[in-house]
């Protein structure tokens, strides 16, 4: 896989699900139900070779890419269950099994911040930094900072988030 916008969502999505914070394994969060608010902001639009498209896929993904670089900050939330096997997976040597090309670096991990740094080759070049911070075992910030693409295409994606317990019990939600 690339180190695309496409890999550094995904490794966002990991991120505040919980699993990749857990790479600290002393951060110090409570197991359950999780909300996480994330507000993305987008800028700049890598180079998409498109040589190999059929003039319809073309059109589609130009027209996607066009959509989005003019939309501006867009905010999600959704819902999580984190459990103690989550916290003591270690994601970000999954994430680097499906990115080959991007290589993420724990900086520091204490109980309440976890800091990283990814930096991608090949292709689609690019580095950034993570930050997370427990503000308390039932309430965690952080944020997400990217450049990627060339320097006649460089994007940005500047991701900030924010999480609480709900409680306990997950139900249906994974």
């Amino acid at each position: 896989m690339r180190c695309s916008k496409h890999s550094y969502v995904l490794a966002f999505l990991v991120v505040t699900a919980g699993a990749t914070v857990s790479r600290a394994q002393s951060f110090d969060v409570k197991t359950g139900l999780w909300e996480t608010t994330t507000t993305s902001d987008t800028n700049g639009m890598p180079a998409i070779d498109t040589s190999r498209m059929t003039p319809e896929q073309r059109a589609r993904v130009e027209g996607v890419l066009k959509a989005r670089a003019g939309r501006g900050p867009t905010t999600r939330t959704n819902r999580s269950c984190m459990t103690k096997e989550k916290l003591e997976k270690k994601s970000l040597d999954e994430m680097a099994d499906r990115n080959p090309n991007c290589k993420t670096t724990l900086l520091n991990a204490s109980s309440t911040v976890v800091d990283m740094k990814m930096e991608c080759s090949g292709p689609m070049k690019g580095n950034g930094t993570v930050h997370f911070e427990a503000l308390s075992r039932e309430n965690v910030k952080g944020s997400v900072k990217l450049v990627s693409g060339d320097e006649a295409h460089p994007m940005t994606i500047n991701l900030n988030m924010t999480s609480k317990w709900l409680g306990d019990a997950c139900g249906d939600v994974k």
